[in-house]
C-alpha cells in the first residue's frame, strides 16, 4: 500500500515538481524501501517512455524497460537475501548502500551526458 499510493503517488507528484532525474535520486537515497521502490518505479518509467516517444523508437522499448526493472528487482532481492544470510544484516544493508551510491552514480553520470547530448541538438 506504501508502495502504491504514496510511492508511486508521491514519485508523480515529485517528478512533476523536481524532474524525473532529481526525483529517480531522492528515491534511490530514501530510507524507506516501499516508498523508494514507488519513487525510483515511476520515475524510471516516465524516463522510459519519454525515450521511446522521440525519434522512431519503436513501442517495444517500454516492454524492455519493464521487463529489465522487474528482472533487476527479483534479482537483486534473490541475491541480498542469500548474500544476507552469509554475512549477517549489517553487511546486507552495508551492500545494499553501496549498490544505491552506485546506482546514484551512474544516476549522475547519465544526467550530464544528457544535458550535453541535448545542448549538441
Amino acid at each position: 500500500m506504501v508502495t502504491l499510493f504514496f510511492g508511486c503517488g508521491g514519485g508523480a507528484w515529485l517528478i512533476n515538481k523536481i524532474g524525473v532525474w532529481r526525483a529517480f535520486s531522492a528515491g534511490l537515497l530514501c530510507a524507506l524501501g516501499a516508498l523508494s521502490s514507488g519513487i525510483t518505479s515511476v520515475a524510471i518509467m516516465t524516463a522510459g517512455m519519454r525515450f521511446a516517444s522521440t525519434d522512431n523508437q519503436a513501442g517495444t522499448d517500454m516492454t524492455a524497460v519493464q521487463s529489465m526493472r522487474d528482472i533487476g528487482e527479483i534479482a537483486c532481492a534473490m541475491m541480498l537475501v542469500s548474500l544476507t544470510a552469509i554475512i549477517g544484516y549489517r553487511g546486507g544493508f552495508g551492500l545494499a548502500a553501496m549498490i544505491v551510491l552506485f546506482a546514484l552514480l551512474v544516476t549522475l553520470v547519465n544526467v550530464k551526458y544528457q544535458k550535453r547530448y541535448q545542448s549538441t541538438k
